[in-house]
């Protein structure tokens, strides 16, 4: 190997490093909002997604995994009913339900797709990123944990259900009943800078006694090379 190919591999190397320092070094709110931007631009990603609710001492949990390329996209979701395979690519949809291998297709249109990356801008209505620190009444930086995916930053923000309402451009009454819920985002940031994985805990009062959402996305192989196939 050359002298030059040498030191290309070591600058590159060095820029590696650099960036993952930078990705654990910078305050908590700013390293949230870049992380959150710079997932948005993906182009590619592998995911896994549970949403559960949990009321009293009952609790629905839903799941997905699959892959996203581009505006196309290959999931499966298990929920009470029973696993079901969605491909989109381009404009056409197609879905086999149960997702046993055996079961036929059927096939749709979709409008086509208004962005060419899996995540869009990952703003809310009025444009503002649900990374951006005004959305969060505290961000603190937990350190760092171990995730399948690597290293990552845990960083926990409180949400400002107001400011949120706000930025969603909800009506006066919407606001003030979001404005009763309460809600944390926990976001681990890999070594590259991008989401690894991101929890949201909704909890929503009620007669009852609390409702509690929450949402778990992990996210891996960020712009890799994945393709989605047509069955």
């Amino acid at each position: 190997m050359g002298r030059r190919v040498l030191a290309g591999v070591a600058v590159a190397a060095l820029a590696l490093a650099l960036g993952a320092a930078a990705a654990f070094a910078d305050a908590p709110g700013d390293a949230l909002r870049a992380a959150v931007d710079k997932t948005g631009h993906a182009n590619s990603a592998r995911l896994t997604l549970t949403q559960k609710t949990t009321s009293g001492a009952r609790s629905l949990a839903t799941t997905a995994s699959g892959t996203l390329a581009g505006s196309d996209l290959d999931v499966v979701v298990n929920t009470d009913g029973g696993a079901i395979r969605r491909i989109a690519k381009a404009t056409t949809v197609y879905e086999q339900r149960p997702a046993n291998g055996n079961a036929p297709w059927t096939q749709t249109t979709r409008a086509q797709p208004a962005t060419t990356t899996p995540f869009g801008a990952l703003t809310l209505r009025d444009g503002t990123s649900i990374g951006d620190p005004k959305l969060y009444a505290s961000i603190t930086d937990q350190g760092t944990e171990q995730l399948p995916q690597g290293p990552a930053r845990k960083i926990v923000g409180q949400l400002d259900l107001n400011a949120v309402g706000v930025a969603m451009q909800l009506g006066p009454s919407e606001r003030a009943r979001l404005a009763q819920m309460s809600a944390t985002v926990t976001t681990w940031i890999g070594a590259d800078g991008t989401v690894a994985r991101y929890v949201l805990s909704l909890v929503v009062p009620g007669t009852g006694g609390p409702t509690t959402l929450e949402t778990t996305v992990d996210l891996s192989d960020l712009n890799a090379p994945l393709t989605i196939n047509a069955p």
